[in-house]
């Protein structure tokens, strides 16, 4: 919808020049988009799809207040069709852009899209030539009604797609860079892994430990099992130290400990570093603990890292701080 933002901004602008309130609005609606735009264009380093709902305020409200302003101003004078007309031109242009890139996504409604277009341009010649300006009016509803065919059928992919995900919001393809960011893929947990933990349950307080609460979150939620997150939600939290954590072991509260083969949650998605996911602080130490003493369960085959026994390892992990 950026372009239609865009002719709004300028048809707005023109519209209420003389309007000193409303001109702040203009400035301000416009300023958001333009400020998000510039640093979401330029930004480096971790980045979440998701953060692009952020723009979505500004975008609504240019394209509703330009609207608004250029019915008036196409009452006024015509020419400000060829305005109405190159940004919905622009606008359709890009989503065929977009949806060009995964044609196996919704790819059908392209065609509704370009029907659509296609017979608001009809409706719009006839009007401009008939002088009949409802008719030029309906042709302006069929245009953006066309226009919001893609953004309708991708924002409801999202209620078919596995991640429901209300906090982090994301519509269309999840592939690319799209689909490996935070809140892009289903966290459910690993049921292999489930399985053997609850196949090995012994008294134990905790079924598993590690290294940060994302990776634990799916074992939780989907396979139901008791997980101690030692760093927190990012794995930083000094919550504990190895001493403490050798307690639990002698006491036999913990036996298994998984650490995550890449980063942070276990998929190395957005942060990484140290042991488990965890970015340094007392949770690497622990599982860089757990790795030098504990032996590795090779009976048990899981994406998510490494299993490790610590039964009986209290003294040795202790040592190994």
């Amino acid at each position: 919808m950026l372009p239609l933002a865009v002719m709004g901004v300028i048809a707005a602008s023109w519209c209420y020049r003389r309007d000193r309130s409303r001109r702040g609005a203009i400035v301000m609606w416009a300023g958001w988009l333009a400020l998000y735009a510039v640093v979401f264009s330029m930004a480096k380093g971790t980045f979440h799809s998701y953060y692009t709902s952020v723009m979505t305020p500004a975008l609504a409200a240019l394209v509703g207040i330009g609207a608004a302003a250029l019915v008036t101003l196409i009452r006024r004078d015509r020419r400000w069709l060829a305005l109405l007309g190159a940004g919905a031109f622009a606008t359709v242009a890009l989503q065929l852009g977009l949806a060009g890139r995964h044609p196996g996504f919704y790819g059908w409604v392209r065609l509704p899209m370009i029907g659509l277009g296609l017979v608001a341009l009809g409706v719009l010649i006839f009007g401009i030539m008939a002088r009949r300006g409802r008719v030029v009016l309906g042709a302006l509803a069929w245009a953006m009604a066309a226009s919001l065919v893609l953004p309708a059928a991708w924002a409801l992919s999202e209620t078919a797609n596995p991640v429901l995900n209300a906090t982090l919001p994301q519509a269309g393809a999840r592939t690319g860079t799209a689909g490996s960011t935070f809140g892009s893929a289903s966290w459910n947990g690993d049921a292999a892994l489930a399985a053997y933990l609850v196949g090995q349950r012994s008294g134990q307080r905790w079924d598993l430990v590690v290294g940060n609460a994302q990776t634990g979150s799916g074992l939780i939620a989907y396979q139901d099992l008791s997980v101690l997150a030692i760093g927190g939600f990012m794995g930083t939290d000094r919550s504990t130290t190895v001493s403490d954590f050798a307690d639990l072991v002698a006491a036999g509260e913990v036996r298994f400990v998984l650490v995550s083969s890449s980063g942070f949650a276990g998929g190395g998605r957005g942060f990484s570093g140290g042991a488990g996911g965890a970015s340094g602080g007392v949770a690497s130490s622990i599982l860089s603990a757990v790795q030098q003493t504990c032996p590795a369960v090779t009976s048990v085959s899981t994406t998510s890292g490494t299993i490790y026994d610590c039964a009986g390892q209290a003294e040795a992990i202790r040592a190994a701080a």
